[in-house]
Formats: C-alpha cells, sequence, structure tokens
C-alpha cells in the first residue's frame, strides 16, 4: 500500500510551504489526489515532481514557463534548461566582471579623491560601461561596500 501525504505533511517532508503547495497546484504544476471532502493527497512520487519545480526556480526559471516546460515534454525541458544555463553563465561573466573592477578601483582609490577612475578603466567598452555603472548605482544606494 502506497503512502498518502495531507498537505501539512507533505509540505514539511518537502521543506516547503503550504501556502506554496497550494500555489504549484493553481498553477497546475503539481496536481495532487483530493479526497472526497476535497483535501488534497500527494504521493510520494510527487515529491521527486516538486523537486524539479524547486530546482527550476531556484534557477531563475519563471513558474509559468515551468508549467510550459512540463507540458512539452523532456525534449523541451533539455532546451529550456540549456538555454537556462547560458544565460546564468552569462550573469556570472557579468557579476565576476563587476566584482573584479570594484576590488580594482577600492584598491586604486587608496590615496584618490572620491570618484577619480583610472585610464583604463574608461576603455571597457559601451555595453559594459553601461552594466557596470548600473552595478555601481546599486552599490551606492546600499550603503558603503562590505567585502566578506
Amino acid at each position: 500500500m502506497t503512502k498518502l501525504y495531507h498537505v501539512q505533511e507533505f509540505a514539511k517532508l518537502a521543506g516547503v510551504t503550504v501556502r506554496a503547495l497550494h500555489h504549484y497546484d493553481r498553477l497546475g504544476l503539481l496536481k495532487p489526489d483530493r479526497t472526497e471532502a476535497g483535501y488534497r493527497l500527494y504521493y510520494l512520487r510527487d515529491l521527486e515532481r516538486l523537486e524539479q519545480i524547486v530546482a527550476l526556480k531556484f534557477l531563475g526559471i519563471p513558474l509559468k514557463q515551468i508549467r510550459w516546460m512540463f507540458q512539452r515534454g523532456a525534449s523541451e525541458m533539455s532546451h529550456s534548461l540549456e538555454m537556462q544555463r547560458r544565460v546564468l553563465e552569462e550573469k556570472r561573466r557579468l557579476l565576476d566582471s563587476a566584482i573584479r573592477d570594484r576590488r580594482s578601483r577600492k584598491n586604486h582609490r587608496a590615496g584618490e579623491p572620491a570618484g577619480l577612475c583610472h585610464p583604463e578603466e574608461n576603455h571597457r567598452g559601451d555595453r559594459n560601461a553601461r552594466q557596470h555603472g548600473l552595478v555601481e548605482k546599486v552599490l551606492q544606494r546600499s550603503g558603503p561596500s562590505q567585502d566578506r
């Protein structure tokens, strides 16, 4: 006999909130069985699907796109994951560049007036400069840099 889990038991087992399970049900991502009274019942096999949802969500894929990927099947999931991998690699490259720039500017500013840039910082190209400028604005709004 297969064990069934009520929503609170399943949420605890999976490490998610009951609210998240209800939301995934509403979106059609995770469809539990129902009792005659309408209560949700989950099987252990639902845990695998939930783990996929949580992993894809962690990668930054919106829930509606996850639903679309599930509807299209394994080949579409593989294609979508490859595209997401490329996007994440590009984001990582940009973040690594911004971190290097920030560290470089911090190291060079020891005896300089605030806002002074070195000549090599002005030759990064328009795209990188715009992205760097956005990162700088965010860092300025969040207060002084605190390297960890």
